[in-house]
């Protein structure tokens, strides 16, 4: 199997020109391998350090100098059909909703452990919309494509039927046969 070696300042709009596939511009998606409505879509992976987080003990403003130069963000586009975009805009909407849920649950949570004047009534909201959130975050993982290898310079996709995709900010679009 081939891979697939394509420059990230090639692919940062929507409006590419490069095409996935074989030389008849054939393209499939890449989740479920149909034809059907299949666009090249602009995705955006974002990759922070867990250094960063246990900075925070030092200070946020440690905190934030290793943020920035620990965590590597790439934007790239790949071929998605209509069902599986819409899936996973749908999962990163509830992904984001069942955030502002949680915080409604720990404030739900400390209303009726004041009203009923019992501790144990703080977790049952706080837990389920917890255990909510773990699975729409997995659920969106597994609308995302696997990432096999990330850095500041390169991002290596697997691209399922096109082999593995290298999407890198130096170089041209190329062919790796």
């Amino acid at each position: 199997m081939s891979n697939l070696y394509l420059s990230s300042t090639e692919v940062r709009s929507p409006n590419i020109t490069y095409s996935f596939g074989n030389d008849d511009q054939f393209m499939v998606c890449l989740k479920c391998q149909r034809a059907e409505d299949v666009t090249e879509r602009v995705l955006q992976y974002s990759k922070v350090s867990p250094v960063a987080f246990l900075a925070f003990l030092l200070g946020p403003i440690i905190a934030l100098i290793v943020l920035a130069t620990t965590s590597k963000q790439h934007t790239f586009c790949l071929p998605y059909c209509k069902r599986c975009w819409n899936r996973y805009r749908l999962a990163s909407w509830l992904s984001g909703l069942s955030i502002l849920l949680f915080i409604v649950a720990l404030v739900c949570g400390i209303v009726a452990m004041l009203t009923f004047d019992s501790g144990y009534m703080f977790w049952p909201l706080p837990i389920l919309s917890t255990t909510g959130m773990a699975c729409l975050f997995y659920w969106k993982q597994t609308l995302f494509p696997r990432v096999i290898k990330v850095d500041k310079a390169k991002i290596v996709i697997d691209g399922g039927v096109y082999g593995d995709i290298t999407f890198a900010y130096h170089g041209i679009a190329a062919r790796k046969v």
